[in-house]
């Protein structure tokens, strides 16, 4: 091993634009109880995830750092 990259959140998931608020919160509670239900546990199995987390954005700031050196790197 060569090195070790930090952790990384997983891509964020998103709503629609004018999403009701209901709508936003019921989803976000399913996918927030997947962990608890089997046939949740088998589909984070199959998407190789081990659960899903509400986060702030403090979650991608290694990525956002990385992304600002490959700039800084790719300018001449």
């Amino acid at each position: 091993m060569v090195l070790r990259s930090p952790l990384f959140g997983f891509p964020p998931l998103v709503g629609a634009p004018g999403l009701a608020a209901a709508d936003a919160a019921a989803v976000r509670g399913v996918l927030l109880a997947q962990e608890g239900d089997a046939t949740g546990r088998r589909l984070l199995g199959e998407l190789n995830l081990d659960g899903f987390a509400a986060e702030g954005p403090a979650l991608f700031l290694d990525i956002a750092h990385m992304a600002g050196l490959v700039r800084q790197v790719g300018d001449p």
